[in-house]
């Protein structure tokens, strides 16, 4: 990533900020502009405008981040992050979790200096244009694919056809069975495996990944599922993906999930998923670079 430095003006405070600029196919894909709290002085400077209450974040946030917000354009807009780099000593509060939960002008990601190391490490590659034919009709494929249904054909009976073009199995992350499920999450790469499932549950929020696979609730078995498939997956294959169920997924693993499986596209091969909600589409074009939408003609 690309680094700049420079300093937030709130409330007489000077605070300190890294600018981190993340970048695609000679596009700005993402910006994270991080406050290093492990620092003493910016700490102390925080604090002291009270960034780190709900009430004085409120201020922060109209003042400092809509105007960055409002000055971006495209995708870009839609993938700024705020990054709080935490002192391991430090205790996460109530005010941090609500800052953290509001999704407004940019996400809100408190992380320590180790966690946020996985962000800088990861590196985008290659960018992916092809075309398939399946039948009589061409198709161009991205990185980041979105299968939706169309008036004569659902989404899952046209990601079957691609799969037998592709000759690429489809991955059925919402209905695995148990077996399946349990055997590759046994094979995976541990430490790859861990990656991958705390930036899909927390965006590395939270260490570790569940100690008992089979007694879990139902979106944690997705996600620990799909990471196992994702760690295990080899470059420059096509994933092709099935049941991720975005309705039932909250807002931020719903953020997780889009930045995961397109920074995974960007890193590895083509990755092509179902959605037939209007809804997640629209989500998936605002903050996926090139966004590629097939619909069966």
């Amino acid at each position: 990533m690309i680094k700049q430095s420079s300093i937030f003006r709130i409330k007489g405070q000077r605070i300190p900020y890294a600018k981190y600029t993340q970048v695609f196919a000679h596009q700005e894909k993402a910006h994270f502009y991080v406050i290093d709290l492990t620092e003493e002085q910016t700490r102390e400077n925080v604090l002291h405008a009270g960034i780190l209450t709900e009430r004085g974040f409120e201020d922060f946030s109209l003042d400092v981040l809509m105007p960055i917000y409002m000055k971006e354009k495209g995708t870009l807009q839609y993938n700024l992050n705020l990054v709080f780099i935490l002192p391991d000593e430090m205790l996460f509060t109530n005010d941090m979790w609500e800052i953290k939960e509001n999704f407004n002008y940019m996400r809100k990601l408190f992380l320590k200096a180790s966690e946020f190391s996985k962000i800088l490490l990861e590196c985008q590659k290659k960018e992916i244009t092809s075309v398939i034919t399946v039948g009589s009709e061409k198709y161009k494929l991205r990185n980041f694919n979105i299968v939706s249904d169309s008036e004569t054909k659902s989404s899952l009976e046209f990601l079957r056809e691609l799969s037998d073009v592709m000759k690429s199995p489809i991955v059925n992350i919402g209905r695995p069975e148990y077996e399946a499920y349990m055997k590759s999450i046994q094979n995976a790469d541990q430490k790859r495996l861990s990656y991958y499932y705390q930036k899909l549950w927390s965006m590395f929020q939270e260490n570790g990944i569940p100690e008992e696979p089979s007694f879990l609730s139902y979106t944690e078995t997705r996600l620990l599922y799909l990471a196992s498939i994702l760690s295990a997956k080899t470059k420059g294959e096509p994933l092709l993906l099935d049941g991720i169920g975005w309705g039932a997924l909250d807002d931020a693993r719903r953020l997780n999930m889009i930045s995961t499986l397109s920074d995974f596209s960007e890193q590895s091969g083509s990755v092509i998923v179902t959605c037939d909600s209007k809804a997640n589409n629209g989500l998936m074009k605002k903050k996926v670079y090139r966004a590629n939408f097939l619909v069966s003609k």
